[in-house]
């Protein structure tokens, strides 16, 4: 585990607190650096029942006992009104986390947490020919944010992109493609031009309003004809989906790119289809797979208080999404033996995901599998949106749009094209990235341009702003990297605020990668730059004396190492001048 100062004045408060009373009591103290309360916390309300005492007396016995030593991180104790409260030595506490970052400088809040432990997360996930929507958003930077929390909490971390490359609507699309495609057009712009295929299919069995049931039914039949001979293994029809599959990954990498989000696998449902014949097996083995009266193959999961069967079967014998994502499971079990499956998917899909994993525990998987849900993301004017209706929002118009919209900003900066491209870029993309994981993933998000792109409140080119100026000052100062923490200097509210803060950087990883909450870093970077913005704001740093003037500016480029360190793990890149 790795050494950090905040940690070993909660282990010293937990150590005193055992001499005292033989009790194990580190669970119920609390790290409160910077309150005036006390910066280390015991509430003795719980140990009132068992010792028969007001919460207010046992504080105040205890708060009589208790003495430090000339090492001691405390200088003293004291009881208020039931809690017993510690109160930092800042002389040592800053000393020792200085001391923790120098040590470990671009470690500084890495964890052990996970060492010798495998997670697979299930994110991304776009449907082949249709567009990377903006509605993807939100599975692509969830999921790629966790990827670096929880690899930086010390777990072994396998990103899976499991593409949706399978199914029924390939059917519809080879049926469109066939009767009205055009190969070079769809060459030249290949997710526009299947979409408009998907879209015309539709429309023309007349699933968008029109009354064609007849025509719907003869399309819909003759869908799921080329769907049954692709899983046949037709080479004609097989090379078509490779086709189809191949330009809209190609299109796909580029939104990935501007992303900056990549994945240790990238499989999708048509590498299981010839593994669900395993799942059905298994099923059948196990006792739990039943016919239903249309011939269809289903798991029933009433005792499980789950009324809606999971069908792993139709009854022409095509396979489902269920079943592709059975054989996905087991596929990575056996691969990678993981600690815990993560499947970073909307919240509209729960009833599905506790129909797979129970039907998972029934066929004897071990992996823990956790639903990380959100959200639907709202647009201005805007609802949800359909694939099949063709009234879809681009992802990458709307990072081309936030690269324009921060580029219009630099009109008139004695910039080259380069310097306000790549401004553009880390600030328009992290914006639109930070709007998102700033938010608790559960609730709706609302995309709001001026929210997003604002310099001050909660955003991301605040917060980049906070890191560009720290550096402007560092380079200002011509800093000296090397330089070591002066003792014995006193220290302003700002400076022991700023030391309290970044003492928490660590905590604040263990809790996001814990609860899969990428906004509690969010939050954390977010209070941090208000702090370090009262800092500069307040305290005089290039003009201060020595032996203040290099450990304040040994705090800046303390600070401004965390917020880089916290916003990559974000997805978010950071500028040395903005």
């Amino acid at each position: 585990m790795n050494f950090y100062t905040a940690d070993k004045a909660l282990s010293e408060a937990a150590d005193i607190l055992y001499s005292l009373t033989g009790e194990e009591l580190s669970s119920m103290i609390k790290f409160t650096p910077g309150d005036p309360k006390g910066d280390v916390v015991l509430p003795c309300f719980s140990l009132a029942k068992s010792r028969k005492k007001s919460p207010g007396v046992i504080s105040g016995e205890l708060a009589n006992k208790v003495s430090f030593g000339s090492d001691s991180l405390f200088l003293k104790a004291e009881s208020v009104g039931g809690y017993l409260n510690f109160f930092l030595n800042y002389e040592k506490f800053a000393e020792g986390v200085v001391g923790d970052f120098l040590l470990m400088k671009e470690t500084y809040g890495s964890l052990s947490l996970g060492a010798g432990k495998k997670v697979v997360i299930d994110y991304s996930s776009p449907n082949i020919a249709k567009p990377f929507s903006i509605g993807h958003l939100r599975s692509t930077n969830i999921g790629a944010s966790l990827r670096n929390i929880l690899s930086f909490a010390g777990y072994e971390v396998i990103g899976d992109n499991h593409l949706g490359d399978w199914g029924t609507q390939f059917g519809k699309l080879i049926y469109a493609y066939i009767n009205w495609g055009d190969r070079e057009k769809i060459e030249k712009d290949p997710i526009k031009e299947l979409l408009a295929l998907y879209v015309k299919f539709h429309d023309e069995a007349g699933l968008l309003g029109d009354e064609r049931p007849e025509k719907g039914n003869e399309l819909e039949e003759s869908a799921r004809g080329y769907f049954k001979r692709l899983e046949e293994g037709d080479p004609e029809i097989t090379a078509l989906w490779k086709w189809i599959r191949d330009i809209s990954l190609k299109d796909f990498q580029r939104v990935y790119d501007m992303l900056g989000v990549s994945f240790e696998e990238i499989l999708g449902e048509s590498f299981y289809n010839d593994k669900m014949q395993e799942i059905i097996d298994l099923a059948e083995s196990c006792g739990i797979l039943e016919k239903d009266t249309d011939g269809s193959e289903l798991v029933r999961l009433d005792k499980f208080g789950i009324d809606t069967p999971l069908l792993l079967r139709k009854k022409d014998g095509a396979s489902l999404y269920a079943t592709r994502d059975l054989a996905a499971l087991l596929y990575r079990e056996r691969r990678w033996a993981p600690e815990k499956i993560l499947y970073v998917v909307g919240e509209e899909q729960r009833l599905y995901f506790n129909q797979l994993f129970e039907t998972a525990n029934l066929l004897g998987f071990k992996s823990k599998c956790e639903h990380v849900s959100f959200g639907l993301m709202t647009l201005p004017s805007e609802g949800k949106f359909s694939t099949r209706k063709g009234n879809v929002i681009f992802l990458e118009d709307v990072l081309k749009e936030a690269h324009d919209r921060v580029k219009a900003f630099l009109d008139g900066r004695d910039l080259d094209e380069e310097a306000k491209n790549n401004i553009a870029d880390a600030v328009g993309i992290g914006a639109v990235k930070y709007n998102d994981l700033s938010q608790n993933r559960k609730k709706t998000v609302a995309f709001d341009w001026n929210k997003m792109l604002a310099m001050d409140g909660n955003s991301s080119p605040y917060l980049q702003y906070g890191y560009s100026r720290a550096r402007a000052i560092l380079r200002k100062a011509n800093f000296d990297f090397s330089a070591s923490w002066n003792t014995g200097v006193d220290l302003l509210d700002e400076e022991r605020n700023l030391i309290n803060k970044l003492s928490s950087f660590h905590m604040v990883v263990e809790s996001a990668s814990a609860q899969f909450y990428p906004h509690l870093l969010a939050t954390w970077l977010f209070e941090l730059t208000q702090i370090f913005t009262a800092f500069y704001t307040n305290v005089k740093v290039l003009a201060s004396e020595e032996p203040y003037r290099q450990n304040r500016l040994m705090l800046i480029d303390f600070y401004s190492s965390v917020v880089k360190r916290g916003l990559a793990l974000l997805g978010i890149s950071v500028l040395e001048e903005m």
